[in-house]
């Protein structure tokens, strides 16, 4: 039992200098034209910045901008395109929704051709219900700048859905990594330097 102990204390030690791979910049995406378009005109002074809505709204951990969204039951939808919600973590930015609204509704199919052919064909599935749309997969790293995120496209008001939209509406959900991946490289640049 002891000699169990010891490998598994050895184990541990030998591993506690290993970088997480997960956040290794190389795997991080260029953004797509259209994205960095997009990005340029909602957060000009940078995504994760922190900011205050005119007319905010608070709910639950989540802030979101009056007018930019319908309530329905537990659902919470963008009505209107562009910057509407974020949320903090320890007093910063963590995450932030863009959304894009369209004047009428697109069949499934449509609108995950026409994101993919905006942003360069990223996602190559979708997964619905009567609710909500999600490309897959699901997340996607990006680097915008010096900024590192991940990206997940949600779609709400598809022909045929449930929802009380009365045109589809894409919201892009982005998670910042700037600080997880700057500790990789810290990491990454201590293993090497010992």
């Amino acid at each position: 039992m002891i000699k169990v102990l010891l490998f598994l204390l050895c184990f541990n030690i030998l591993n506690a200098n290993e970088c997480s791979p997960y956040f290794n910049p190389e795997k991080f995406y260029e953004t797509p034209e259209a994205l960095s378009e997009l990005l340029d005109e909602n957060f000009p002074n940078g995504i994760f910045i922190d900011t205050k809505f005119d007319n905010e709204i608070k709910i639950n951990d989540k802030v979101l901008k009056k007018d930019y969204f319908v309530k329905d039951k537990e659902y919470i939808y963008p009505i209107k395109s562009g910057f509407w919600k974020y949320k903090k973590m320890n007093n910063k930015i963590d995450e932030v929704n863009l959304a894009r609204a369209e004047i009428y509704r697109f069949a499934d199919t449509d609108i995950a051709n026409t994101i993919n052919d905006d942003f360069e064909n990223f996602w190559n599935d979708y997964l619905e219900d009567a609710y909500e749309m999600q490309l897959t997969p699901e997340q996607t790293l990006f680097r915008y700048n010096n900024t590192y995120f991940t990206m997940s496209v949600f779609i709400y008001g598809v022909k045929g859905d449930s929802t009380p939209l009365k045109g589809t509406v894409v919201n892009l959900w982005l998670k910042d990594y700037t600080k997880e991946v700057n500790t990789h490289i810290k990491c990454m640049k201590e293993k090497n330097d010992s």
